[in-house]
């Protein structure tokens, strides 16, 4: 072997996983950005080798050691592939983002990142698409800010970073009562038929052709602030505003009995729970929290959102962020292969949508003559979720996204759908 390889660790638990899962269809994240000024091509591709000897995940591969178990494997002589491609609208973004999500990364073959930038003279687009297994969101969030300072910065050195174990390695303690039937803590609220309607068209034709569509909007500095101010005064937040259109809107386009539940997916940061340091690294720092909400209950738009809120606050205090360790533990020691991966998803952890909200985030954003002015997040949920709704705000400006299945939504209900959650948005303000 070369001594430019080296072997790792093996993979995480919750990374096994999604190794797992990506077998099955991509499991690719995308985050962009919206730069302007005029990017030299030649300083990005300078500033993403230094990236690259920075973070240790950004260099990895997936092998199979030999007590099979998937493997982080290290190539110093990687390079992050760069495609440029002529920027011709504000929104050729979303195509390039929808084909990136179907385009599977082949695990076993370094680096699993790949970046794409849409370029013109005054204004860019940013794109980094990744394997979830070595990373998340948000740590893409940070390696976009590291990279522009270093163009602005160039004869700044990097100092690599170490490392580290898997995130369950970090956790500080689990709370007693922890789920080892399930990848999820559940409540005995959460154990639910799941007998609906967006349960049954995925059953009909479930990721065979993972083919996705994305739309974007964005709400202006002033509405964002506006929004952030009448959710104080109801007492919620944002993430369970966008939890609560998005509901209402689905519900009513595919015309949900009122006796339906809908589970959703918020992913937590880990990253300020965790017995190490965790601060900028990239790295997957993130845990599922599932919530149930009853069609019904949504009449009431404020106190729906409300709710959510309370019940994604409650998993973190109770600790049920870390709940679903000792399921995962138990569900690899049979040594699954991606198909009683597939099964058990569909089997145990059935949801409909996902919803990815970063928040309001407090990176920098002028990197001498470049301004970083827009961010978007895509993924692909982790059970074949039709939709993925994607949320970040970055100077004062709310980005929204929603990724569907054209398997099983057409273009038209996902615009239908997008439309009446943004009405819904705006109406919380007006």
């Amino acid at each position: 072997m070369s001594e430019e390889i080296i072997i790792n660790r093996q993979l995480g638990k919750t990374e096994h996983v999604i190794w797992l899962v990506d077998q099955i269809f991509p499991f690719n994240g995308v985050v962009g950005a919206t730069i302007t000024g005029t990017l030299s091509i030649p300083q990005l591709i300078e500033a993403l080798a230094q990236i690259q000897q920075r973070h240790p995940l950004l260099r990895v591969s997936i092998d199979i050691n030999q007590e099979e178990q998937p493997c982080f494997i290290s190539d110093n002589s990687s390079k992050i592939p760069l495609q440029v491609v002529m920027r011709q609208s504000e929104n050729d973004w979303c195509q390039v983002a929808a084909e990136e999500l179907a385009k599977p990364f082949k695990w076993n073959k370094s680096p699993l990142i790949r970046a794409v930038l849409l370029h013109s003279f005054h204004v860019s687009d940013l794109m980094f698409t990744f394997h979830h297994s070595i990373g998340d969101g948000l740590s893409v969030v940070y390696l976009i800010e590291e990279v522009l300072q270093q163009i602005n910065s160039p004869n700044t050195r990097l100092q690599p970073l170490p490392f580290y174990p898997p995130y369950e390695e970090l956790v500080p303690h689990l709370p007693q009562g922890s789920n080892k039937d399930s990848l999820m803590q559940e409540s005995e609220n959460y154990k639910i038929p799941n007998s609906n309607l967006l349960i049954e068209l995925n059953e009909k034709n479930p990721s065979l052709d993972w083919q996705v569509g994305l739309l974007s909007w964005k709400l202006s500095s002033h509405e964002t602030s506006q929004l952030i101010l009448r959710c104080r005064e109801e007492q919620t937040s944002l993430h369970g505003v966008i939890c609560a259109a998005f509901f209402i809107s689905i519900s009513e386009e595919i015309a949900l009995e009122k006796e339906t539940f809908i589970k959703c997916f918020s992913p937590c940061n880990l990253r300020q729970y965790l017995k190490a340091s965790i601060e900028k690294d990239f790295g997957l720092y993130l845990a599922l929290i599932l919530t149930t909400e009853q069609v019904k209950d949504l009449d009431n738009f404020w106190e729906a959102a409300r709710k959510i809120k309370f019940e994604i606050n409650q998993a973190i205090s109770q600790g049920k962020i870390f709940g679903g360790i000792p399921g995962i533990e138990q569900f690899l020691a049979n040594k699954p292969d991606p198909i009683a991966m597939r099964q058990y998803l569909i089997e145990k952890v059935p949801t409909q949508i996902f919803v990815s909200n970063l928040g309001d985030l407090k990176i920098s954003s002028q990197f001498g003559s470049f301004q970083l002015q827009n961010l978007y997040i895509t993924g692909p949920g982790l059970t074949f979720e039709p939709f993925f709704i994607g949320a970040v705000t970055i100077n004062g400006i709310m980005c929204i996204t929603l990724r569907y299945l054209k398997s099983i939504i057409t273009p038209d209900v996902a615009e239908r759908i997008s439309l009446r959650a943004m009405q819904q948005i705006r109406k919380a303000f007006a």
